[in-house]
């Protein structure tokens, strides 16, 4: 993933850290563990694995929902697709220097697609 400091993410991460169920420690912890970040975490070692264990168990259960609701037909293929263009544009703009409206259009823009994508 391009872009991320060790101190912190661009805007646009962070907007889309505080609209999924993960954590923004709990990304450091992933990202640390599949050696994309490097991250100092200031908590005991037993607390680190804790969490690592919970981080762990949350993104097993959203890989089953995903798959789940992708064999039940609840998200289309056209849908998955969208979710993972958009995800590959993220990376990729993630990147750049953009201005806070430019920003503030992404944001917007991957908001609605991901609503429609999951419209009931």
């Amino acid at each position: 993933m391009v872009g991320f400091e060790s101190s912190n993410f661009n805007n646009i991460i962070q907007e889309i850290i505080k609209k999924s169920s993960f954590t923004e420690r709990q990304l450091r912890i992933i990202l640390d563990r599949r050696g994309v970040l490097e991250t100092q975490f200031d908590v005991s070692r037993g607390a680190y694995y804790r969490q690592l264990g919970q981080t762990r168990d949350k993104l097993v259960r959203f890989c089953y929902a995903l798959v789940m609701f992708r064999s039940l037909g609840v998200l289309a293929p056209d849908d998955m697709d969208t979710i993972v263009k958009v995800a590959e544009r993220v990376s990729v703009i993630s990147g750049n220097d953009m201005s806070s409206n430019n920003e503030r259009d992404v944001i917007n823009v991957i908001d609605t697609l991901i609503r429609q994508a999951c419209k009931l």
